[in-house]
């Protein structure tokens, strides 16, 4: 495996996607997942960032407060993020202080950040997605589950670097739940402690997954009905925060909240008039998504059919929507929960999917089933190629080939969204 992996690595320094898609081709899942991590290294090393995004900002701060920090104004800084009081200038986030001061003050060599940022990400994004789709053994596999496979895929993947914390947090948990409840090793387990060092959000968005975890499924009904009385929560959201409104303090806090709303993505300033846009923005997958999860809970899979991984998966991802829902005033925290939770449930559906459950008989409730599941992939068509239309704006051109000019020449970098703006 070593040989192949140096030799796909010589490969990519000539065309890293063509490599991936040659090594893709392979059986062995662990050569499969060290390679997916060099190439999103190496995208990282190549990625394009714009002003005023969080990786340029990020990268900015290594190079102004970290490149010659004191060891002692370091550890002093360490202990005040600790303290919850970080101090102007630093990153307030324990991972992003520790990886800014290795990069900047030990190496000196500020401008690896985020091949170090990619690679950590890279390792956890990888290890989740192989964990997911080689549960099974491979079975004769339905066009539902390569649709749901792709959709799951797109949830959040590379362009999540450009946050540096919040998605490489989303990853180690999501890697460190499906490990535990695979293998039940201690390791494990604490790395789903590790999230909120990386993001002092998960200290709130982790809950529902370290409650489902300690206490399985002997909550069911619980985590369904609070799932249930959130949706109805939350799709009154815009008549709650118009009477929020009202008051002084709720008009500056709703004002927050859609102007955050409206600086979500580097894509919108450039797409608010494609369908696609508009239909993301309308929430059409997230009505997608909670018609695959009352189908599955109504339907009866959940209570009966799941196996206890898919059970847990699925009552983590239902239980932190209902954090989104129920915090839909804060908006940082319900659209980042939201999307957490989109990632659980997507992946006990692909479990489920990937063992055939609505494949094995041909009964009219199978029929039902499949057929709500072909509404909810047309739902997610739009939102499909919004992500897509999303990550272009990072990858660089560079990416299909001589991924080491920008290494060289960095002014000449840019994303292939620049190159078809440029042919179109």
């Amino acid at each position: 495996m070593i040989k192949r992996l140096i030799y796909s690595f010589y490969l990519m320094l000539l065309s890293p996607v063509f490599a991936l898609v040659i090594g893709l081709k392979e059986q062995n899942f662990r050569f499969k997942r060290a390679l997916l991590v060099v190439f999103i290294t190496l995208y990282g090393s190549t990625i394009v960032l714009s002003d005023g995004q969080d990786g340029l900002v990020h990268l900015g701060n290594v190079y102004e407060h970290y490149v010659t920090l004191p060891f002692a104004q370091f550890f002093n800084e360490l202990i005040s993020i600790i303290r919850f009081s970080p101090e102007y200038g630093t990153n307030d986030d324990i991972y992003i202080h520790l990886l800014s001061y290795f990069v900047g003050s030990i190496l000196g060599m500020p401008q690896l950040f985020f091949v170090f940022v990619s690679f950590i990400y890279a390792y956890f994004f990888a290890g989740s997605i192989f964990k997911v789709l080689r549960i099974l053994p491979k079975t004769k596999l339905s066009f539902t589950f390569y649709a749901f496979a792709v959709i799951f895929l797109l949830q959040k993947n590379l362009e999540g670097i450009n946050t540096v914390r919040t998605w490489t947090g989303l990853w180690v948990l999501f890697y460190a739940v499906l490990s535990y409840l695979e293998t039940k090793k201690l390791k494990y387990l604490i790395l789903m402690f590790m999230p909120p060092l990386i993001h002092v959000g998960y200290f709130i968005m982790a809950i529902p997954a370290w409650f489902v975890v300690f206490f399985g499924r002997r909550f069911m009904v619980v985590y369904a009905g609070i799932f249930f009385v959130s949706f109805f929560y939350g799709i009154n959201k815009n008549t709650a925060m118009e009477s929020l409104a009202q008051t002084e303090v709720g008009a500056n806090k709703s004002e927050g909240y859609y102007v955050e709303e409206g600086n979500d993505n580097q894509s919108e300033k450039y797409d608010k008039a494609t369908w696609y846009r508009k239909s993301q923005k309308s929430g059409l997958q997230n009505y997608a998504l909670y018609l695959i999860a009352f189908s599955l809970i109504f339907g009866g899979v959940y209570f009966k059919k799941m196996t206890s991984l898919e059970n847990n998966l699925f009552s983590i991802g239902i239980l932190t929507k209902a954090l989104s829902n129920f915090s839909f005033f804060i908006y940082a925290l319900a659209s980042r929960s939201n999307l957490i939770g989109s990632i659980f449930i997507l992946a006990a559906f692909v479990i489920i999917l990937k063992r055939g459950l609505f494949q094995m008989d041909k009964n009219w409730k199978n029929i039902v089933f499949n057929g709500i599941f072909a509404i909810s992939i047309a739902l997610f068509f739009p939102y499909i190629i919004y992500k897509i239309a999303d990550l272009i704006y990072f990858i660089s051109f560079f990416m299909l080939a001589l991924p080491f000019i920008p290494w060289i020449f960095n002014d000449i970098n840019f994303s292939i969204r620049k190159l078809l703006d440029w042919i179109f």
